[in-house]
């Protein structure tokens, strides 16, 4: 139906810089597509405006031409498999859908394509709305298909997906959870093209930092540990367009393993870390020197303004490594944690707390949630579709008559009722896990992959690593096993991609950083 502005690509030449976002020219039109998993459901969606014509074309290639006038195309017109697959006017409500019965056949496995869509729309020079790029790999549903490796080891960094669909990781490095090792580079993930390219360097080295998007699009980095263990109030903004990170005003206090919340207004909360992850001088309790000062406050990031402000009064306990989760009412839930360290027959054991806190943005104000049964640190927590809290596995102590006595990676799950006023059994992971993946996938389950462990042997931690994983359905009170990761992976990084798959990066197999990389399709 919008064939006739084809032609016209075939005498414009390809760009030598390299793809980048697979972005389209900023009309009022998209594609969008599932996972397409193999003996599942494969569902592709054309948006634009009410009663606008639209085609879909498919190549074998990728490219970058530009199309004056119009915008970039990222399918290349020129190999002999080209061509129209798709076509109509776009319906009440906006939404072309069309659902393809994918059958089981291995032979798709080695098929890969790349779509892009044109819709009408009066309101572009050239009366063509260009939808972003999108790349079809047909995959086994519920598998891990292996993806480039990071240029490095890469545990303890933050990892963020852009407006255009790219995945930015920065910082972390070879450190471990006891002793994080921050770097300053980053890398970009590219899912049009799977491959991962350099990006620029943040202007301090940062490990179990934090970081958050912002409603412009650019990626605000919080704090963190640098290489020797010092902990930062500094931030760095990157900006996707520019590829270039700038400054952003510091935290009025230096944090480290402490989390970040973008409220509804645009603004960023942060809450708890330490200031410090270095022996003191004369220490010999290089924990304890840590989580002692870990802290019980929180601060707002203005990004209008580009300043901090302290939120005022304290939370019910200081949290390292706790959970932030902004619920459907606006406020924040901040959730268990450790707040401290102690020692038992010449054993240093970190000290938890129950305890779980809100903050009212309306109000400014901190308030008591309930309390946890389990207290945990390194656990994971997601906002289900149904209003609840579920919150999986992390570092947990053992108590004997009341007395802390060890610590243990928990399994144990619960959630946290619409109201936020009670907790319930959610079931258990597989196996007991802390700093595990857990994406909400858009078939509206919960996915959890890998993780760490952490256990005594007399007076030595001893580090392990989890391959299993596992899907929690809202309202459920069972966590169900899935296909586990190929190896050990945990303190990776795991991030829902605009096709609704997953990417895990880095991390660590339990006793080193990994740079291993792979693509989750789930089942839809």
């Amino acid at each position: 139906m919008l064939r006739s502005w084809i032609p016209a690509m075939f005498t414009l030449g390809v760009l030598a810089s390299t793809l980048s976002a697979q972005a389209g020219n900023g009309g009022n039109g998209q594609l969008d597509t599932s996972p397409p998993g193999l003996g599942q459901n494969w569902t592709i969606r054309v948006s634009g405006a009410v009663g606008a014509p639209f085609s879909v074309y498919l190549s074998s290639q990728p490219a970058q031409i530009a199309l004056p006038g119009v915008g970039t195309l990222w399918i290349d017109p020129s190999t002999p498999d080209f061509g129209e697959v798709l076509s109509g006017v776009i319906p009440v409500g906006g939404v072309f859908q069309v659902v393809i019965p994918l059958p089981i056949d291995p032979a798709l496995l080695s098929v890969v394509a790349f779509a892009q869509g044109a819709v009408g729309d009066g309101g572009q020079p050239s009366g063509i709305a260009l939808t972003r790029a999108v790349r079809v790999d047909f995959e086994a549903s519920d598998s891990f298909a292996a993806m480039p490796s990071l240029s490095g080891t890469r545990a303890l960094a933050t990892a963020d997906l852009l407006l255009d669909g790219r995945v930015l990781l920065a910082g972390g490095g070879g450190g471990s959870i006891t002793a994080p090792a921050g770097t300053a580079t980053t890398e970009i993930f590219n899912p049009y093209l799977r491959s991962w390219s350099p990006g620029p360097s943040m202007s301090s080295a940062r490990a179990f930092a934090a970081s958050a998007r912002l409603a412009d699009g650019r990626l605000l980095v919080i704090g963190g540990a640098n290489a020797t263990g010092a902990v930062t109030a500094s931030c760095d903004i990157f900006d996707p367009v520019a590829n270039t990170w700038g400054g952003a005003a510091p935290m009025n206090s230096p944090r480290c393993g402490h989390s970040a919340t973008v409220l509804n207004d645009g603004r960023i909360f942060v809450a708890g870390g330490v200031t410090n992850f270095q022996t003191l001088p004369g220490s010999t309790t290089p924990l304890g020197d840590a989580l002692g000062t870990a802290q019980n406050t929180g601060e707002i990031y203005n990004p209008n303004t580009n300043s901090w402000t302290n939120v005022p009064g304290t939370m019910a306990s200081r949290r390292f490594g706790h959970t932030q989760t902004l619920r459907a009412d606006g406020r924040v839930l901040c959730a268990s944690g450790l707040n401290g360290a102690t020692t038992l027959l010449g054993i240093e054991i970190p000290t938890w707390t129950t305890t779980t806190t809100y903050y009212n943005p309306v109000t400014n104000a901190f308030s008591a949630g309930p309390a946890l049964s389990t207290p945990r640190v390194g656990h994971r927590a997601t906002l289900m579709g149904n209003g609840e809290v579920f919150l999986s596995g992390g570092l947990a102590p053992v108590s004997l008559f009341g007395i802390t006595t060890g610590i243990t990676t928990t399994a144990n799950c619960v959630r946290l009722n619409t109201g936020g006023t009670a907790w319930s059994a959610a079931g258990n992971l597989p196996a007991g896990a802390l700093m595990h993946g857990q994406v909400l996938l858009k078939n509206g389950k919960a996915h959890i992959s890998g993780g760490g462990s952490i256990s005594l042997s007399g007076t030595t931690i001893v580090f392990g690593g989890v391959s299993l994983c596992g899907t929690y359905s809202a309202g459920a009170t069972v966590v169900a096993g899935s296909n586990p990761l190929p190896g050990n992976q945990g303190t990776h990084a795991a991030v829902l991609l605009l096709d609704g798959s997953v990417l895990i990066a880095g991390g660590s197999d339990g006793s080193t950083a990994v740079s291993t990389t792979l693509l989750y399709t789930p089942i839809p």
